[in-house]
């Protein structure tokens, strides 16, 4: 099963929890010490990661408050969970991912025309995240990456699929 096909199985009804990453997560509570807001919805990717030119490889999705103000909209939870898909563009558009883009595209895209940046990085830059679920703090949470079933499905995507290409 591929990245895509094992996140298509994701439900919200699981409370943004995978189904398969539910029962280590159960065992871990106490570690995670509520670092993890479930709350967002995961974000194993983000970006049009079948076809993006740049992934950058990060963690895990962080918090803060512009991105807690946008998961309270349900038109933007539903961007974020069209995320999934792995084909829209970057959600540079949503409160909580624009600052972060802008900087990362005025980076990487520096010959691109300063008015058209953002929209035409966003369709060539994605991220990838070794935990999908949102926290302020990864110190507590660097044990179970290697714990969790949708952890491996990234590793694997990256050794597999990224990395080659």
């Amino acid at each position: 099963m591929d990245i895509f096909q094992y996140w298509d199985r994701m439900k919200q009804t699981s409370g943004y929890k995978h189904p398969e990453d539910l029962v280590v997560l159960k065992e871990l509570e106490d570690d995670i010490k509520g670092d993890i807001n479930f709350d967002f919805p995961p974000g194993p990717y983000w970006g049009p990661i079948k076809s993006a030119k740049i992934v950058l490889c990060y963690a895990n999705p962080s918090i803060n408050s512009p991105s807690i103000d946008t998961i309270k909209c349900k038109e933007k939870v539903d961007v974020l969970m069209n995320q999934l898909k792995g084909t829209e563009k970057y959600p540079y558009n949503l409160n909580g991912w624009g600052k972060w883009f802008k900087q990362k595209a005025n980076s990487l895209f520096p010959d691109i025309d300063k008015e058209q940046r953002l929209e035409q990085a966003s369709h060539q830059m994605a991220v990838i995240n070794l935990i999908p679920y949102a926290s302020e703090n990864m110190d507590n949470l660097a044990s179970i990456a290697n714990c969790l079933p949708s952890s491996w499905v990234a590793q694997r995507f990256l050794r597999e699929h990224l990395i080659p290409k």
